[in-house]
């Protein structure tokens, strides 16, 4: 399975755009509002055809798509039978739906409770996590998901980052995340594709995107703040902590550096 992007563009907002989804990995999208994340992720979704340039889609895989407006994707009156819906075999027990029904619920960590609630009258957060579970009921292996968190709390973002690994490591699901939630990338990526004006300005495993950091300023992408702080430590004390994801590993290097 392969998705690449070979010199594509469309209308202004992607300009000659060149890159490869690393496979079974967890690729984050980043860049300012307008960039072309979104429309990066419909040309996966074959939403969207380029003007110019080829998306490369490998041969028989399925896409688990969720798009930035969760309103848009419920049709059913209750979350049972919106999940139902999404039910690829028809030819299931009625046992054997609602049991995938109550699963894909508890690995988005929604209760059961509200399996007879109008999807449409859920919070905004329990909303996404819904389209999450329609998008995974299918057992896709590419999960393409349009700024997914930002409406979850803390505790929501940890369960959700999570879900991601494990999908990735136990299943060997293929994710692509658009997002401007930067701490959250930088928490989940294995890979980061960085836009700006709709071209691609770096390409790489985080933590060398993150040394271009001056790069990344200059074309107004947010660094996260356990990359910023790190930035800090070294320009006034010259002490090279190096790259992390947590900030539990941080100050285990600063104690480190202390002693």
């Amino acid at each position: 399975m392969e998705i690449e992007f070979n010199n594509v563009s469309y209308k202004e907002q992607l300009k000659n755009v060149s890159f490869k989804i690393d496979t079974q990995k967890i690729n984050s999208i980043i860049g300012p509002t307008g960039c072309g994340k979104s429309i990066i992720l419909q040309m996966i979704c074959q939403l969207k055809a380029p003007n110019s340039g080829k998306v490369i889609l490998g041969d028989s895989f399925k896409i688990g798509y969720v798009n930035q407006n969760v309103k848009e994707q419920f049709f059913c009156e209750t979350v049972e039978k919106e999940l139902e819906q999404s039910i690829e075999n028809r030819n299931l027990t009625s046992e054997k739906k609602k049991k995938k029904v109550y699963d894909s619920l508890k690995m988005v960590n929604l209760e059961s409770s509200i399996i007879n609630k109008d999807p449409l009258k859920l919070s905004h957060s329990e909303m996404r996590k819904l389209s999450l579970a329609k998008a995974l009921i299918v057992n896709p292996n590419v999960l393409v998901l349009d700024d997914l968190t930002s409406s979850f709390d803390y505790n929501s973002k940890f369960e959700f980052i999570k879900l991601l690994k494990l999908l990735k490591r136990r299943y060997g699901k293929t994710i692509i995340i658009a997002t401007q939630d930067i701490e959250f990338a930088h928490q989940v990526s294995d890979k980061i594709i960085a836009l700006s004006d709709g071209k691609v300005i770096a390409e790489g495993d985080k933590y060398s995107i993150y040394k271009k950091y001056d790069l990344l300023k200059l074309n107004h992408i947010p660094i996260p703040n356990i990359i910023e702080f790190e930035k800090m430590v070294y320009d006034l004390k010259k002490i090279k902590l190096g790259y992390r994801d947590e900030i539990n590993d941080l100050v285990k290097d600063i104690l480190r550096n202390v002693k």
